[in-house]
Order: C-alpha cells, then sequence, then structure tokens
C-alpha cells in the first residue's frame, strides 16, 4: 500500500473512532496499519501529527462547545445526511403546496371568468329583452286590447286561463288601467296591461322571469327591490323581478317617474 493511501485510511480510522463508530472497511485499515509498521517515513510523519496537535493543545486549549451550539451543529449535520428520499419526500411536499396554491389562483380567475361571463350573458339578455318590450310597446300604443275594464279584478280574471302564472294588480294607482291583452316575448306568454292616456301611454308586461336574469351591476335599488332602468328608442324601461315574475313597464315618460309608477306593484 502506498504512503498515501495508508495515511488517508488511518486519518478516516482515528477521526470515526473518535466519534464511537465502526470502521467503514476493515480490511482497508488493517492493510494501513501493517505498511504503518514497516515504513519509518509514515511513523515520523503521524509522530510529528501528535507532537503539532499537543503543542496546539498547550498554546491554545480548547474551550466545550455549548450545549445549545453542538445541537445546532449536530441538527444540521443530520439534515445534511438526511437520506435522498425524505430530501425527496420534502420536495413533493413542497411541490405540491405550490400546486395547491396555483390550483386555487386558477380556480379564482375560473370563477371571475365564469361571474364574468354571467354577467355579459345577463346584460345581453337584459337588453334584447328591452327591445323586445319596446317594440310591442310601440306597437299597441293605439290602446288596442282584448279585456277592456279600469277594474284590475275583471282583468286579472281575464287573465287566469291564458297565462301559466299568477300576479296581483293595484286598485289604485296614479295612472288608469285601461285593460290588456295577451302577447308573446322571447317564445313564452306574458300579460300586457295598458295604463294611462294615449298621450302617456305605460305599457306594464308580465312573465315568467325563472329563466331570465338580470345584470346585477346595474340594479338599482328602490324600496329594497332592485331594478334595472334602459333606454332604447325614445323609451324608457324599468324591469324588476318579483316572486318569480320579471315586470317590464315601458313609456316616453322620464325614468324616474316611471321608477316611481313602479313602486305601486
Amino acid at each position: 500500500m502506498r504512503c498515501s493511501s495508508a495515511r488517508k485510511h488511518l486519518y478516516r480510522a482515528e477521526l470515526m473512532g473518535s466519534e464511537g463508530l465502526s470502521h467503514p472497511v476493515a480490511a482497508e485499515v488493517a492493510g494501513a496499519e501493517a505498511h504503518l509498521e514497516s515504513c519509518a517515513a509514515c511513523r515520523e510523519f503521524f509522530a510529528a501529527e501528535e507532537r503539532l496537535k499537543a503543542l496546539l493543545k498547550s498554546r491554545a486549549p480548547r474551550e466545550a462547545a455549548s450545549v445549545a451550539l453542538r445541537e445546532k451543529v449536530l441538527s444540521r449535520i443530520a439534515e445534511e445526511h438526511r437520506p435522498a428520499g425524505a430530501s425527496r419526500l420534502r420536495r413533493i411536499i413542497s411541490s405540491r403546496r405550490v400546486a395547491w396554491a396555483l390550483g386555487a389562483l386558477l380556480m379564482i380567475a375560473v370563477l371571475a371568468g365564469v361571474s364574468w361571463l354571467r354577467s355579459l350573458r345577463s346584460d345581453g339578455a337584459s337588453q334584447r329583452l328591452t327591445s323586445v318590450l319596446v317594440d310591442d310597446h310601440a306597437r299597441y300604443l293605439s290602446g288596442e286590447t282584448e279585456v277592456t275594464s279600469t277594474d284590475p279584478e275583471i282583468v286579472q280574471a281575464w287573465f287566469r286561463s291564458k297565462v301559466d302564472f299568477s300576479f296581483r294588480l293595484p286598485k289604485e294607482g296614479g295612472l288608469t288601467l285601461n285593460g290588456g291583452r295577451l302577447c308573446y316575448l322571447q317564445g313564452q306568454r306574458a300579460a300586457l296591461l295598458l295604463y294611462g292616456p294615449p298621450a302617456q301611454r305605460v305599457s306594464l308586461f308580465i312573465l315568467d322571469g325563472s329563466e331570465i336574469d338580470l345584470p346585477q351591476e346595474r340594479l338599482v335599488k328602490l324600496d329594497e327591490r332592485p331594478c334595472l332602468v334602459e333606454s332604447k328608442k325614445g323609451y324608457n324601461v324599468v324591469m324588476w323581478k318579483q316572486r318569480g315574475l320579471l315586470y317590464g313597464m315601458v313609456s316616453d315618460m322620464r325614468s324616474a317617474d316611471l321608477l316611481q309608477l313602479s313602486t305601486q306593484f
């Protein structure tokens, strides 16, 4: 065995022996010890090492490390020598946390996108409905009715066999009821109530609102009831939902006055 190899193995054996550990490769250490017995240069090398250690110990006595420092160093060593599987597990856990965080952010983005698309859809639906209501209002400006009466009870009774929903009309209000007629809006039956003189005609449409969403961000609260105010072709429209029904009031009067009339229903 060469001197360099023998000195390396003996250094390692001395170090591990001081830690109370067994030699990693006993045959190599035995060979190094045999070489030391027959090599004067190696014996002198290790003797010089011992003299140097004694000198250093006498000139600079070693202070015992504190318990806290020893625990910190040993903990760091243990961390460095932790099995690869443990480090891999930590990386997996860390990557999973990152994945969960990214997943949560993705879910928030998806929900925000869905909410935005739903808002666009409801806004587009309300605008289409506004156009339909305005067109029907203009079509019946002459006041043509299928049931003619100023009595809300008579008008309501007429509609019971015409539509598949129930509604109540106020007995007194700011405008006079002239009667009503059946109409079709977006593929379903709707009640059209006609109010007021021809110079200030007001049309009130009532239909099933279960499949109709009003854009929440554009609603204004009036007596705690959210209303949508639209304008099209010179007419103002006020829409609101109540007990599953959608009400749409159309007129060329000011939107503030139309809103005030809507509070009667």
